[in-house]
């Protein structure tokens, strides 16, 4: 019976684990949040709603840098507000960019946009105003996106991984291109993940 308990025990904590692996591997999936950006105040088990503000459009992601928070709105581009006072999210500005923007991935003082087949750069040094440096074309429909350091990871729905060097971000590099069979990437230091 010892062993049998031995057993289960082994079984159930080897279960633990690999779901506790397999939370902190993967990047949470980019939600909708249509049509409110909502702040939550949360100790792990007791979430409470603080605040919501309604936007002019579906918001796809949101990205935190110090006390604004960028949002990709679908056809409205990039959306800043100021969450200084979280009983009370002011927006502040906009920029407007072509197509449907999915996602948002913010490195060094540049905000890095995905649309359908484009990657737009935009300098957010001041949150009160941004300004578009560069777009990047790429050849197929984007994936999945990943910043890490001074790299930006590209994945195409034909599962094309494109790596570009951004240091200079108004100038980004191709270094790598591989094929893959993934459909999503995830990034952490010198280990990239493809699912």
């Amino acid at each position: 019976i010892v062993e049998r308990q031995s057993q289960v025990f082994c079984i159930f904590l080897f279960l633990l684990c690999a779901i506790f692996f397999f939370l902190m591997i993967r990047r949470p999936p980019r939600s909708t949040l249509f049509p409110y950006t909502t702040l939550f105040r949360s100790d792990n088990h007791n979430p409470n709603l603080i605040s919501r503000y309604h936007a002019k459009n579906k918001t796809n992601d949101l990205e935190i840098r110090e006390n604004y928070a960028y949002t990709t709105n679908g056809k409205s581009g990039l959306q800043v507000f100021d969450i200084r006072n979280n009983l009370n999210p002011m927006w502040v500005t906009a920029l407007e960019l072509p197509g449907e923007v999915n996602s948002i991935s913010i490195y060094d003082r540049y905000a890095y946009l995905t649309s359908k087949n484009k990657i737009y750069v935009v300098e957010i040094e001041t949150p009160f105003k941004q300004k578009l440096v560069n777009t990047i074309v790429i050849p197929d429909d984007i994936s999945a996106f990943n910043l890490h350091n001074n790299f930006a990871f590209v994945l195409s729905k034909k599962g094309n991984l494109i790596t570009y060097n951004i240091e200079i971000a108004d100038h980004p590099k191709i270094i790598a291109t591989i094929k893959t069979n993934a459909t999503n990437i995830w990034v952490n230091d010198n280990l990239l993940v493809d699912t």
